[in-house]
């Protein structure tokens, strides 16, 4: 039990927590930024020049929603080459191509068509705790 002139520590706590993450959006510059936790993955799906169009080339990925889980993450569901293998099945996709996920609003097809757009894909993943 505190007096109630004092403040609280959770509140101390609370004010810096709001200080760092306000310091942390000042800082990212693009949603391809990984954030402290994230990891920037780039591979590409065939070789080459690396900013062709590779409609037919597969990038080993997959995404979908986990049941139980807030239906707007989306997650990895299928990872094989050429897909890096920095990547794991369950991580959290945060940013694609340079567009948040929150772009896309929920449509996989739609993150399904950006695997296929460019030769060279980039990812922006929350991993999961299973490597």
């Amino acid at each position: 039990f505190l007096p109630s002139f004092l403040p609280s520590p959770l509140s101390h706590l609370q004010q810096a927590t709001a200080i760092m993450a306000s310091e942390a959006d000042k800082i990212r510059v693009s949603v391809m930024d990984p954030l402290p936790g994230h990891l920037f993955v780039e591979f590409s799906k065939d070789g080459g020049d690396g900013s062709s169009t590779k409609e037919k080339a597969d990038a080993g990925l997959d995404v979908g929603r986990k049941k139980g889980h807030d239906s707007s993450r989306i997650y990895l569901t299928r990872v094989e080459p050429p897909a890096s293998s920095k990547l794991t099945v369950g991580d959290r996709l945060i940013a694609l191509n340079g567009k948040s996920v929150e772009s896309f609003n929920g449509d996989l097809n739609a993150i399904r068509q950006e695997f296929k757009s460019n030769n060279v894909v980039q990812l922006v993943v929350d991993p999961t705790m299973l490597k």
